[in-house]
């Protein structure tokens, strides 16, 4: 009789263990990045700010130039329809000349074609850009646990933006990063770009990924992209030596599941130039323009 108490307090206590904390699953980086990915997925917008700050230092024939760059844009995505909308200021500081613009662009899907309009100094630009299946994949992260190389989780939770958050590292590597370049490339025929990508098979971009303790959505990443933005300078130019002494860029989730809709402005579907007339104006003969 003692014996079936202790099995029936042992199977008793089994029964406990499970339920209350044996089927809980432990909090891993490849868990984290699947759960934040799942609720992305689900998302019909959201909001973030994007801030990025380049520093450059150039060499021709002895002459050196030092040049810094800093973009600061508020931006909101919606899924269905799939559109993006930035808006916010370029700034660059050249040999202590400061010029700062402000910038506006739309991502969206018209007559069949994906399409980028772009304003500066008060000018709409037009170019067919990449799939927008392949643009809206990469703002809601959907390979990223794919891509990344390492991942690692910090011991202990970090406030970012007043919450609690998991803090994941890792990296992309540069194989990956050719990969999706190609992608992008392949698809913008209509600027003429022609750049060489087997040069990022050697690079790696690193980002810090924080997650909020709660609800499992972004909060804020941040990427150092100086050995990417190094190797795209070098590759495009060949007379000139390009040192990139930092690239940062750091994305703020704002909200989710506020943006109503993004609408393109009249006055830029009617106004803009296709960046390829622009791009065949300035490669044609002198003599004729």
């Amino acid at each position: 009789m003692k014996n079936k108490k202790r099995g029936l307090t042992a199977a008793l206590a089994f029964v406990l263990v499970f339920t209350m904390g044996g089927c809980q699953k432990a909090t891993t980086p490849e868990r984290l990045l699947g759960e934040m990915a799942a609720h992305m997925a689900k998302m019909d917008s959201y909001t973030m700010n994007m801030k990025m700050d380049m520093n450059i230092a150039t060499s021709v024939e002895g002459f050196d130039m030092d040049m810094n760059m800093a973009m600061d844009m508020d931006t909101e995505i919606t899924v269905e329809p799939a559109r993006v909308h930035g808006n916010g200021k370029l700034s660059m500081d050249v040999m202590g000349q400061n010029i700062d613009m402000d910038m506006e662009m739309y991502s969206l899907q018209e007559d069949g074609k994906n399409l980028s309009y772009i304003n500066i100094y008060d000018t709409w630009i037009k170019q067919e850009t990449e799939d927008m299946t392949a643009t809206m994949e990469a703002y809601t992260f959907k390979d990223i646990q794919e891509l990344s190389q390492s991942l690692e989780l910090a011991g202990e939770t970090q406030t970012e933006n007043n919450k609690e958050c998991y803090v994941l590292s890792g990296n992309i590597s540069g194989d990956a990063i050719k990969g999706m370049l190609d992608t992008v490339l392949s698809n913008m025929d209509s600027t003429g770009l022609d750049m060489d990508t087997d040069v990022f098979a050697s690079t790696r971009l690193d980002y810090r990924l924080f997650i909020d303790k709660n609800d499992k959505y972004p909060v804020k990443m941040t990427m150092d992209l100086k050995d990417l933005m190094e190797s795209a300078m070098n590759a495009s130019q060949d007379e000139v030596d390009f040192t990139c002494d930092g690239c940062d860029l750091t994305y703020d989730f704002t909200a989710f599941n506020t943006v109503p809709s993004i609408e393109l402005p009249d006055e830029a579907r009617e106004s803009a130039t296709d960046i390829g007339e622009l791009t065949d104006g300035l490669s044609g003969n002198p003599d004729e323009l």
